[in-house]
């Protein structure tokens, strides 16, 4: 008789048997047969093994089950009846099997997210493959842990009309955010519907995928903001000023910079760029107005050098002030543009941030002597 005969014999004599001994030296050896890489069981043997296992299934104790279910959790060979045992056992046990066994198909997945609660769902969300129906239904559950641990697993597949329904609850949620702009499937009309409620750091990496319309970056720098802000203080009754507000807003996103306060003059929002401006460099808001609309170019190069402006940018934000901002000035003509170009290139970046902070110290001091 073979070892492995032995040990089946020994099997059905234990499985005869009703004291917690016998079902402890029981399950004792079934491990010791599936850790066993000397033979290979046989198909008899592996369904007299997993008879035993179904049949007693019920009378083991948990944290045994819990071991088993291990086991069997990246087997290929186990019994329907005995996968739908552990898939609706106690989650400690149904967690490896619903994470890992490719024997469950997407019924019994769906089955599962219907009638079991948000742990058993997580366990899902987790698996090497999961179906573009299976997405559908955990995020069909509401759970926002569930849709974030879908959302943060690269090997599910997820719909285009799935996609679209978070982008919209994404609104909301902020949490939805960073893991929906790293998908995969996120198309150039979601990232620019994202573009407008996102965080400055993920609106980086949205350009950095896709080419977002210039409108749309306006739009979100400029108007429709600003609309929002004037409508929450007609609702809550008070006075508002809406720049102030929005720059505020700004602020707490991370969003006062060069781009915004370039897109602000594209989009002709003169007051939100005139206070972005001062709010950058730190200066009175009549001092910016006084070097935009009168001076001759060198303080505005040395502000935007000291708040990182880049060389196009600056030369953009000269002709569009002058033009925009002092029309009754003449323009620079070309050979002033020349030397202003030159002027900024040449300029040191510490340089212009001492003169910012001799100016700043300069109109604090002013201040100071009017109100003596």
């Amino acid at each position: 008789m073979t070892e492995n005969n032995s040990n089946f014999d020994y099997l059905l004599r234990l499985a005869g048997e009703r004291s917690a001994s016998s079902r402890s030296e029981l399950v004792s050896v079934i491990n010791d047969l599936f850790d066993d890489k000397r033979d290979v069981l046989s198909d008899r043997e592996k369904d007299l093994m997993f008879n035993i296992f179904e049949q007693l299934f019920h009378e083991i104790e948990a944290s045994i089950r819990q071991e088993l279910a291990e086991k069997l959790a990246d087997r290929t060979d186990v019994p329907e009846t005995l996968i739908s045992y552990l898939v609706n056992d106690e989650i400690s046990i149904a967690y490896p099997v619903l994470a890992r066994s490719e024997l469950l198909r997407d019924a019994d997945l769906i089955k599962i997210i219907r009638e079991r609660t948000e742990e058993y769902h997580l366990a899902i969300s987790i698996r090497r493959e999961v179906s573009e129906e299976v997405s559908e239904s955990l995020v069909d559950t509401g759970s926002e842990n569930v849709i974030i641990s879908l959302l943060n697993n690269e090997n599910a597949k997820i719909s285009t009309s799935t996609m679209e329904y978070l982008v919209e609850q994404s609104k909301r949620v902020d949490t939805f955010h960073d893991p929906l702009v790293h998908r995969k499937e996120l198309s150039q009309k979601m990232a620019e519907k994202m573009y407008a409620w996102v965080s400055k750091a993920l609106r980086d990496d949205i350009t950095s995928k896709f080419d977002i319309a210039d409108a749309v970056v306006n739009q979100v720098l400029g108007t429709s903001i600003t609309g929002q802000l004037m409508t929450h203080g007609a609702a809550q009754g008070k006075s508002i000023n809406p720049t102030v507000q929005l720059i505020e807003q700004l602020k707490a996103k991370g969003m006062v910079t060069p781009r915004t306060l370039m897109g602000a003059l594209n989009q002709s929002e003169i007051p939100l760029f005139l206070g972005l401006f001062a709010e950058m460099t730190q200066l009175d808001l009549t001092f910016i107005k006084d070097i935009i609309f009168d001076g001759e170019g060198e303080e505005v190069a040395v502000a935007c050098k000291a708040i990182g402006i880049s060389e196009m940018e600056f030369l953009v934000l000269l002709r569009k002030t002058r033009k925009r901002l002092a029309p009754k000035r003449a323009e620079f003509s070309q050979d002033k543009i020349n030397k202003m170009q030159d002027f900024y290139r040449t300029m040191d970046t510490e340089n212009a941030i001492k003169a910012i902070k001799t100016w700043q110290l300069h109109l604090n001091n002013s201040v100071d002597e009017l109100r003596d």
